[in-house]
């Protein structure tokens, strides 16, 4: 898809037990930074067991563990990497890959953008953003 022009995000829903180890988070995290692209968006959400049919028994995923992934990701050289479920938390925002400054600041289902048409104006970053 990627090939075709098709813009990709991936999204890991992190599951305590089964898929939160630092090995598979890694994993995942090179497979897109070398497959996919370092612009890729990774989005790591938060599992809730209180709202699963077959895995009520599985603990929720905790602000930890995505803060963890978040840090893997960019270990990785990701760009882009989404906390969500969580609210509140820093890492559901954009920064410039750059600079690290604020360039997109979400808060429940509101955003506010900082870039100008996709560029930081104070680097020129490109930020990989449509629409």
């Amino acid at each position: 898809m990627k090939e075709f022009g098709v813009w990709i995000e991936i999204t890991t829903l992190i599951i305590p037990t089964l898929n939160d180890s630092e090995e598979n988070l890694t994993n995942i995290a090179k497979f897109i930074a070398n497959e996919l692209g370092v612009e890729t968006p990774w989005h790591v959400t938060k599992f809730s067991g209180i709202i699963s049919w077959k895995l009520k028994h599985i603990s929720n995923t905790s602000a930890n563990t995505l803060r963890q992934a978040h840090n893997i990701g960019r270990a990785a050289g990701l760009r882009y990497i989404y906390s969500g479920n969580i609210p509140g938390m820093d890492t559901e925002n954009t920064y410039c890959p750059s600079c690290e400054v604020l360039i997109i600041e979400r808060s429940d289902m509101h955003i506010k953008r900082l870039d100008c048409d996709g560029k930081y104006s104070n680097c020129g970053q490109n930020l990989d953003i449509i629409g």
